[in-house]
């Protein structure tokens, strides 16, 4: 079936920011920025509000609303099997001389924790944030901005107005305010993580993974709005795939240099990253070494291989045989805080068994957030972190009613709950892929929080919080603003906790004690 689509022209500029500023007090306004415009990655940026149905898990069931009728029904199914059929009835083919990349669809996110949905995986960590395992919205209207040719347009129902042309961008009264430093609490104390450390490191010698991705979360009262939040991500760290998606009881904030998952008409492709040095603006001859330290790590190329290696056979489990190809290993890109490894996996999908939301649950959560061999990376992360991940590391979806769509995933994320006094909180990633113990890993995991706390002051001024260092940005790194009656306090708890020490929650053998390794 093909739309009738009404295309308006609203100016030759592209500020995607100013136009959500204006709409943010719309039902469910979402935001899809691509505020670092990479010719490959970035070229258009998304806005949709006011949908007409949503679908939200939680627990494995998933509730239907029609927003517009105000209409809602349940079904306790496989959630991937209700995306599918609810996706069918609205699936539109648009015109071959339609240019533009959305037509209408559903734009959300899935979080890491819908992995339940995926596998069969052990709860043993305190799931303290009542976040759904997913919410999808579907809009018929959008704004467009592509910033290849400096043009903003309007897609939508014909007879449907678009939103009003905000002011000019840096008239007086637009600026935001001053805003106070952040005060950060992890919830590991250094000594408990580098425990969880030498603990992985105790599985990988004894044969259960290659590597894992640990997390850990910082936490702190915050002065600030999620909105303002965001506006200060995108200017200090632009990346090709940011958000912005409000819900009535929280917001999801999100950049991320990460593509998980491209599928254009049937070809998919994957862009793992994994490798990461931080780069100072100005200072060549650090970057310089930053860059030459990066292509020689054994650690790191060692870490994007293993990973290259599970999202082709991901893929395989869906793809035509002998479609799975690495286009591109190993290529350092750069990035305004950090340069980064990035290979490209591609295939063909088998549409005539498989659609898009069986290649997501296929390739569900993406590899190079949880480690090697997948399934049991994540028992160990369960095991070894406090909190359920929520939206970190989890994806944004941007699924249209026409190809392609794209999901990146989230490796900054802010999660807003409304409330009087919200608190923020941060979420940063270490991969370990060695059985060397180095104290680093710490100095690694709090080195990027100046740029956090950047977003969180809205203006210049010195730091308020304890824990400042001199270089931003590390691999990968969350933020949380949510009430504070929602978080258990566990800064002080140690690491490994007492949970079963199996080597699988299907009753293999246990680890070896340390005393035991590499005798």
């Amino acid at each position: 079936m093909r739309p009738s689509i009404q295309r308006i022209e609203i100016e030759a500029a592209c500020r995607p920011f100013e136009y959500l500023r204006s709409i943010a007090d719309r039902p469910y306004p979402v935001l899809l920025e691509s505020s670092l415009h990479d010719p490959r990655l970035g070229r258009y940026s998304l806005l949709c509000w006011d949908p007409f149905k949503k679908l939200t898990c939680r627990a494995g069931t998933v509730e239907i609303e029609d927003l517009r009728q105000g209409s809602t029904k349940s079904r306790a199914d496989s959630p991937f099997r209700v995306l599918s059929e609810e996706f069918a009835g609205h699936r539109l083919e648009a015109s071959p001389d339609y240019d533009l990349p959305f037509v209408g669809g559903a734009v959300g996110y899935f979080s890491y924790d819908l992995r339940h949905r995926v596998e069969k995986l052990p709860r043993w960590c305190s799931y303290d944030l009542e976040v759904p395992e997913f919410i999808l919205c579907f809009y018929d209207r959008a704004l467009i901005f592509d910033h290849r040719r400096g043009v903003t347009e309007y897609v939508g129902p014909p007879g449907s107005t678009p939103p009003r042309e905000p002011p000019p961008t840096g008239l007086k009264g637009t600026s935001t305010p001053h805003e106070s430093g952040v005060e950060l609490h992890s919830n590991f104390t250094r000594d408990a993580y580098l425990a969880a450390v030498a603990r992985t490191k105790e599985y990988i010698a004894a044969g259960d993974i290659f590597q894992a991705n640990l997390s850990q979360r910082f936490e702190g009262d915050c002065p600030t709005d999620g909105l303002r939040i965001y506006e200060r991500l995108r200017e200090i760290n632009p990346a090709p795939f940011s958000a912005y998606l409000k819900y009535p009881d929280f917001e999801i904030i999100s950049s991320s240099p990460e593509r998980f998952l491209l599928l254009d008409g049937d070809m998919v492709s994957t862009r793992p990253i994994k490798g990461t040095r931080p780069r100072l603006e100005g200072d060549e001859v650090f970057n310089q070494r930053m860059r030459a330290e990066l292509l020689a790590s054994a650690k790191d190329h060692a870490e994007l291989a293993m990973i290259v290696d599970l999202q082709r056979n991901d893929l395989g489990r869906v793809c035509r045989y002998g479609t799975v190809r690495v286009a591109e290993h190993a290529v350092m890109e750069t990035y305004p805080t950090v340069y980064h490894l990035v290979s490209t996996v591609t295939g063909r999908l088998y549409r005539e068994h498989y659609d898009e939301f069986a290649l997501l649950r296929a390739t569900f959560p993406g590899g190079s957030v949880t480690g090697a061999p997948k399934i049991r990376a994540m028992e160990i992360i369960e095991e070894l972190e406090p909190h359920a991940r929520t939206v970190y590391t989890g994806s944004d979806d941007d699924h249209l009613r026409e190809d392609p769509h794209d999901v990146p995933r989230p490796l900054q994320d802010v999660l807003a709950r409304n409330a009087e006094r919200p608190e923020l909180a941060l979420k940063f990633a270490h991969s370990i892929a060695s059985q060397r113990v180095s104290t680093n890993i710490v100095t690694h995991i709090i080195v990027p929080m100046n740029s956090v706390q950047e977003m969180s002051r809205n203006g210049s001024g010195p730091y308020s919080s304890s824990l400042s260092h001199s270089h931003p940005i590390g691999s990968s790194r969350k933020l949380l603003i949510t009430n504070p009656s929602c978080w258990s306090r566990s800064s002080g708890r140690s690491v490994p906790r007492s949970v079963p020490r199996r080597s699988s929650c299907r009753s293999r053998p246990a680890c070896p004690p340390p005393w035991r390794l590499g005798s």
